[in-house]
């Protein structure tokens, strides 16, 4: 993978992570040179700025992750009906070529895209290779390489096609058991942010008080910097919190990084709320 498809598949979604990203990073520059506001508006600016290069990059993956995931929850759909016209006497690729009409969700363009390139000449092979990489996916990268390897064999293709349908039938399968087993971890996740954000929450509504001294002016006003000041460092906290127990919660549910964005937007997005309702 290189740099740029770190932001994207496509040139366009590229474009667009890049933008975000060039617009915050406009910000960080001109709040540090230019911007003449007090403190706590330009610490603001900064956090809208970060975000701005943080979210588009992470939404983007995720919307690709779940994208993938779409692709591989519908393969074994393809791969039946595959078997079904090869069953009828179709060779792989007219048996392809007969299906690709079919709806398949996210991954019928695909499907329509091998179609065209039987059509063109392109050598089956390639062809199936070249799907496979533009999905990118590495559980159907796999599947591919078998089909190919059963192909070039000359053995019963329609057995092997059944047997890799079983085999991500069976993926699936493990990965919804493995998010229902472990939905009290989830659950938990969640329970020990909320706690956190209690304990932030108690410490600005009756701790961050005391710290006034009523009576002497000077200090008090020092104080009440210093109140602010705290305040903005527990928000900070409560959103480092909410993202690293997003990911942590993604990472335990979905095996992968990305999958806690979802649960890091939410608790942040709870988390910020909550604070500015109640601090």
């Amino acid at each position: 993978m290189n740099m740029l498809e770190t932001f994207g598949k496509t040139r366009a979604q590229q474009i667009t992570v890049l933008v975000f990203i060039s617009i915050g990073l406009s910000l960080f520059i001109l709040n540090l040179l230019v911007f003449t506001f007090e403190e706590r508006i330009k610490s603001i600016i900064n956090l809208f700025a970060s975000l701005l290069i943080i979210i588009p990059t992470f939404l983007m993956r995720y919307y690709i992750y779940r994208k993938e995931r779409e692709i591989e929850s519908r393969f074994p759909d393809f791969l039946r009906d595959v078997v079904d016209a090869i069953n009828s006497g179709m060779t792989l690729p007219q048996a392809i070529k007969h299906v690709m009409d079919n709806d398949y969700g996210a991954l019928s363009k695909y499907v329509k895209q091998i179609g065209a390139q039987i059509d063109w000449g392109i050598p089956f092979e390639k062809v199936l290779r070249n799907f496979g990489k533009k999905i990118g996916n590495k559980v159907i990268k796999r599947a591919i390489s078998t089909i190919i390897e059963t192909h070039r064999s000359g053995g019963r293709i329609s057995d092997t096609l059944l047997t890799v349908t079983e085999t991500l039938i069976e993926i699936n399968k493990i990965r919804k058991e493995r998010l229902a087993y472990i939905y009290s971890q989830i659950l938990s996740g969640y329970i020990i942010f909320f706690v956190f954000l209690g304990i932030m929450i108690s410490i600005i509504k009756f701790l961050l008080p005391g710290m006034l001294l009523p009576g002497i002016e000077e200090i008090s006003t020092a104080q009440r910097i210093d109140t602010e000041f705290y305040k903005e460092m527990f928000l900070y906290l409560i959103l480092i919190e909410g993202a690293f127990s997003g990911i942590a919660i993604g990472k335990m549910s979905e095996g992968t990084i990305i999958a806690g964005l979802k649960h890091s937007l939410i608790l942040c997005s709870i988390g910020y709320a909550v604070f500015v309702l109640m601090g």
